[in-house]
C-alpha cells in the first residue's frame, strides 16, 4: 500500500495546475485537460510501473517515484505549460532561454510553498524530476509522455482532425511525434530497457504506428459506452484502461466530457 499524499500548504499549487490547460496550441481539443489531471494520471501510470520496477531494483523508492511524478510539472505554473513537441522544435536559444525561465521558476516555488513535499525536499523533487537521471524521474518521464500520447490518441479516436497534422510550421503532429518519442526513450533509457524485457505493459512497447489521418476521419465523438470498449490499439486502450480503473467516476468524466467544438469563439 502507498501512502496518502499530504497536500498541506501545496493548496494553492493544486488550483493553479487546474488552470493551465494541456496542449495549448492545439484548438479546439474537444477533451483537454488541464495540469492537475496530467499529474495525477502520470502518477497512476508511474504506481503501473513500479509493480515490476520494484522487483528489478529494491533500492528503488516508490514514495519519491510518486512524489516526483505528481510534482514534474510544476514548473509550468510559472512557464506555462510546454510540450514535449514544443521543446523538441526548439532552437538552442529558445531551449536556453527556457531552461533559464525553469530555473527561476524552481527557485521561486521553493520560497513559495513549504520545504517538504510527502516527506521530500520539494526543491530537491524539482530539480530531480527536471534532470531526469535517477531511475525514479526515469519512471516519471515515460509516464509523462505515455499520457501526452494517450491525451493525442483520445482526440484522434473521436474525431478530431485537428490532431492529425501539424499545429506550426517545424512542428509533427502528436501522435506521430509520440510514435517516435516514446520508442526512442525506451531504447536509450538502460533501466527502462531491462523493464521492457520483464514485462508486456503497452506503456514500455514502441507504439506501432498507424494512418492518423485515416483513424481521425473515422473518429467519433466518445460516449460511456464507447470508451468501454476496446479498440485494438492496445496502448490507447491501456491510457484508457488506467484512466477509469484509478480515475473512477472522474477518469470516466475527463474521458466523455467533451469541452471543446470544432467551431471556436476568438476572443
Amino acid at each position: 500500500m502507498y501512502k496518502e499524499i499530504n497536500y498541506t500548504g501545496f493548496e494553492e499549487r493544486k488550483n493553479k495546475l487546474k488552470s493551465i490547460k494541456r496542449y495549448n496550441h492545439n484548438e479546439p481539443m474537444f477533451y483537454r485537460t488541464h495540469l492537475g489531471m496530467h499529474a495525477r494520471r502520470v502518477c497512476w501510470l508511474v504506481e503501473e510501473l513500479l509493480q515490476i520496477a520494484k522487483q528489478e531494483d529494491s533500492q528503488l523508492d516508490p514514495e519519491k517515484a510518486r512524489a516526483l511524478a505528481l510534482v514534474h510539472d510544476d514548473t509550468e505554473i510559472i512557464t506555462g505549460d510546454v510540450i514535449s513537441p514544443d521543446k523538441k522544435a526548439m532552437s538552442l536559444e529558445q531551449k536556453q532561454a527556457l531552461q533559464k525561465r525553469e530555473e527561476e521558476a524552481i527557485q521561486f516555488l521553493a520560497k513559495t510553498f513549504p520545504k517538504e513535499f510527502h516527506s521530500y525536499n520539494y526543491e530537491e523533487l524539482l530539480r530531480e524530476a527536471q534532470a531526469k537521471e535517477s531511475k525514479e524521474a526515469q519512471l516519471v518521464n515515460i509516464a509523462d509522455k505515455f499520457d501526452a500520447f494517450g491525451e493525442a490518441l483520445h482526440e484522434v479516436f473521436a474525431g478530431n482532425t485537428n490532431f492529425n497534422k501539424p499545429q506550426r510550421e517545424g512542428y509533427n503532429a502528436p501522435v506521430e511525434y509520440y510514435f517516435q518519442e516514446l520508442k526512442k526513450i525506451i531504447q536509450t533509457t538502460t533501466f527502462l530497457s531491462h523493464l521492457a524485457t520483464k514485462t508486456n505493459l503497452p506503456i514500455l512497447k514502441a507504439p506501432p504506428v498507424f494512418d492518423i489521418k485515416k483513424k481521425a476521419e473515422e473518429g467519433k465523438r466518445h460516449s460511456l459506452r464507447s470508451i468501454a470498449q476496446e479498440t485494438g490499439y492496445e496502448h490507447y486502450d491501456y491510457w484508457k484502461k488506467v484512466t477509469i480503473e484509478r480515475g473512477n467516476l472522474k477518469g470516466i468524466r475527463y474521458l466523455v466530457e467533451q469541452k471543446e467544438s470544432k467551431i471556436m469563439t476568438k476572443m
